[in-house]
């Protein structure tokens, strides 16, 4: 058995390739308008590492990082921020997109930004700053509407990123909001800021405005228009466009009802198709030809799209598709609002109809974001379901949360596959009192009601829940795993899992051949489906059954597949994992590898989410690494894995065979005293905090961060600090990166 049996992650349907293209393209400068030139050069230059442009919409900020990135001389990389990526996973998925080509390994670098967000923050963030400070040659990194990537965690995760930002290299961000994060970046020098008043027009450049739109540039229209607007560069060119329409300027307020009424001024001399063309097109953030007519039910979108990139209807063509084309946000925000106020039912049902097109290719996020906003919740969460599992392999849990959180308890309860996928994933991420509060809900479902086929498989995934958070025993986790099998046959996506938990269920129950007969099975049932987590979880249990026979060399075989299997699924993030590092850190450390201590650190990230609602894995993978930690010479570091292994089954007593191990582990052993033999064996609550000492962030808005008192975070940094022999943040975060702690 080896890892060239199992199937490799699904490449990317052809449509999410082109989107996530058009997102890491940069953009085509605007010919003929003003350049920003002057500015540029003046704000490339000096110490910083960061250059913060900050101004409202409509002040060009995107045209002026595409000016600025066609002129750069060193390497150039560009990511444009859309509403997918207000998640950290999502966001450094992005920025490692961006800046593949920085350095040599950074191909695969975008598979290993995924997990929760601590792991995030204290494996991925770190690893991608590590890989931007070993860029062999100096880069630009222009990042686009960064304001739609505003959570804390985003903030948190980018921030440790920038820390890896190499002298001579530069990032250059475009946000409509302040940027409050880079405050501790600007006291050092490190940040430049360009704000709306560099980014006002004067005369001068508003009468270039005025030419390249209208050929003619009269003196008193031009100063009347830069007066009205403020020197605002979006008022400008719409008062060009209206005045070449015949039209009149008359502005006041801000630039919201400036924008309406300029904006209503082009689409009043527009001839009523492209009109209604723009306004119903307007719900795509991405816009082809094919989609145009299947959600307007017509064949005329190609001459008119092209008719609205003649006229300069803030309309461009996106990444190098020639067909495929975005809108620019703010014209896209008031046509949008437009829309709404002529024909809110009209654009409810655009809506769906662009979710029936992205669904009938295969791109599933941009289906159920169409059907949500649609109003058909009932169809998105149903939608949701169905590739629920498939995501949940691929490592896309962020993006099954947000579903989750945007459609609401009420309506993921409403079906019951949906229940099922919840209360795995909850369960898995140690997600407590969520996991109890989805088992409820789970157990109030009749599945009578349901039809069959449909009953089978929700049966199993319900019978498998109960199993994984063994709340009543190995016995009844071995009935309940016994009725999964055999309602989730062979050929069935359950089927891999099923047969892993019976497994699980058997060595509590002590039937150790049984047990690994079940996990050879489903290692194969898993590979066939791509079941990354199943096939992870059943080869590192064979590891460990052939470390307790003390079959080493079976045993490093089997620990070498667990980490290719790791590595080619990059799956770092996921709680689970744990179990897979941890046997192989015991088998490392029993033939003196040099490897022992790194994956020990790896593994002790990992357990920091793996919580006593997946009891099983959690135990079994601290009572291997006191093995490990045993093998290595350090018994107080043993003897605190076991005891946490300990503290686990005061939520889960009835662990069987498994209890009995740990017992039989911390037989006649006591620890050293603590004050004269300090470990550097962080809890799971230290682990936690520990990548927030990277960020900018105070110990009190740690705490905020992490829903403690700012006592209780002093307390657990001081504990960090003298297990790890360090006086202040920066020696601690240094010293936990030289342990493998952090990245």
């Amino acid at each position: 058995m080896t890892v060239a049996d199992t199937a490799s992650p699904h490449p990317l349907p052809e449509i999410e390739q082109i989107l996530l293209e058009s997102k890491t393209t940069i953009t085509a400068s605007p010919q003929g308008l003003v350049s920003r030139r002057a500015l540029i050069q003046r704000t490339r230059g000096g110490p910083h590492r960061v250059v913060a442009i900050t101004a409202p919409a409509g002040y060009g900020k995107s045209t002026l990082l595409a000016e600025w990135a066609a002129a750069e001389q060193r390497v150039t990389c560009w990511a444009t921020v859309d509403r997918f990526d207000n998640d950290p996973g999502a966001l450094l998925t992005l920025l490692a997109t961006a800046t593949q080509d920085v350095t040599p390994g950074g191909a695969n670098l975008a598979s290993k930004m995924r997990g929760t967000s601590t792991t995030l923050l204290a494996r991925s963030a770190p690893l991608l700053a590590r890989t931007w400070s070993s860029a062999p040659e100096p880069f630009a990194l222009f990042i686009d509407d960064f304001h739609l990537a505003s959570s804390p965690d985003c903030l948190d995760a980018f921030m440790v990123a920038l820390q890896g930002i190499p002298e001579g290299s530069l990032v250059v961000i475009a946000s409509r909001e302040t940027q409050p994060h880079l405050a501790r970046m600007r006291v050092s020098g490190a940040v430049a800021d360009v704000d709306a008043s560099d980014l006002r027009m004067d005369q001068g450049e508003a009468e270039k405005v005025f030419v390249a739109v209208t050929k003619t540039a009269p003196a008193d229209v031009v100063a009347a228009a830069v007066e009205r607007s403020e020197g605002w560069p979006a008022g400008i060119f719409m008062s060009a466009l209206t005045f070449n329409d015949g039209g009149t300027v008359a502005m006041s307020g801000d630039s919201g009802p400036i924008a309406d009424y300029l904006y209503r001024e082009c689409l009043a001399g527009l001839r009523p198709e492209l009109r209604d063309f723009l306004l119903d097109t307007a719900i795509l953030h991405e816009l082809t030809p094919e989609l145009c007519d299947h959600i307007r039910e017509t064949n005329t979108s190609h001459d008119l799209l092209h008719s609205a990139l003649s006229l300069g209807l803030f309309l461009s063509r996106i990444g190098h598709h020639d067909d495929w084309y975005r809108y620019h946000a703010l014209f896209r925000e008031f046509l949008v609002r437009e829309g709404e106020r002529l024909d809110h039912r009209r654009m409810r049902a655009l809506h769906v109809r662009a979710g029936n097109w992205y669904e009938a290719h295969g791109v599933a996020p941009q289906s159920i974001e169409h059907l949500i906003a649609g109003g058909e919740d009932a169809r998105a969460v149903n939608s949701a379901a169905r590739i629920s599992l498939a995501m949940f392999q691929r490592g896309e849990v962020s993006t099954l949360d947000r579903w989750r959180n945007t459609l609401g308890d009420a309506v993921v309860r409403s079906c019951p596959p949906m229940v099922v996928m919840s209360a795995w994933k909850s369960a898995m991420f140690g997600e407590s009192p969520r996991a109890e509060d989805d088992v409820a809900a789970l157990e109030r479902i009749d599945s009578t009601l349901l039809t069959q086929p449909m009953r089978a498989s929700f049966e199993a995934g319900r019978a498998l829940v109960r199993a994984s958070l063994c709340a009543n025993g190995p016995e009844d986790m071995l009935r309940n795993t016994d009725f999964a099998v055999q309602q989730a046959p062979e050929g069935t996506p359950w089927n891999g899992p099923a047969l892993y938990l019976r497994g699980e269920a058997r060595l509590l129950n002590g039937d150790l051949p049984s047990a690994e007969r079940d996990f050879f099975m489903a290692y194969d049932a898993s590979a066939a489906h791509g079941n990354s987590t199943a096939l992870l979880l059943s080869v590192a249990n064979l590891t460990v059954l052939a470390a307790d026979r003390e079959e080493w060399d079976r045993a490093a075989e089997l620990a070498s597949d667990t980490l290719r299997i790791l590595d080619e699924w990059a799956f770092e993030g996921y709680p689970t994992i744990v179990l897979a590092l941890a046997a192989a850190a015991r088998v490392a450390a029993q033939s003196a590898d040099d490897q022992a201590r790194l994956l020990v650190s790896r593994a002790m990230r990992a357990r920091v989410q793996s919580r006593h609602t997946f009891p099983h894995v959690a135990i079994r993978a601290r009572l291997q690494l006191a093995a490990a930690f045993r093998l290595l010479g350090e018994e107080d570091a043993a003897i605190q894995l076991a005891r946490e292994g300990v503290f686990l089954m005061r939520r889960r007593p009835r662990m069987g065979a498994l209890g009995r191990q740990l017992e039989e582990f911390l037989v006649g052993r006591t620890s050293a005293d603590q004050a004269a033999t300090p470990t550097v064996v962080l809890t799971p609550a230290e682990m936690r905090l520990l990548p927030y000492l990277q960020t900018h962030l105070t110990l009190q808005e740690i705490g905020e961060r992490l829903f403690l008192s700012r006592a209780t975070i002093s307390s657990q940094a001081s504990s960090i600090y003298r297990k790890l022999g360090a006086e202040r943040r920066g020696s601690a975060v240094a010293a936990a990166q030289g342990l493998g702690l952090l990245s």
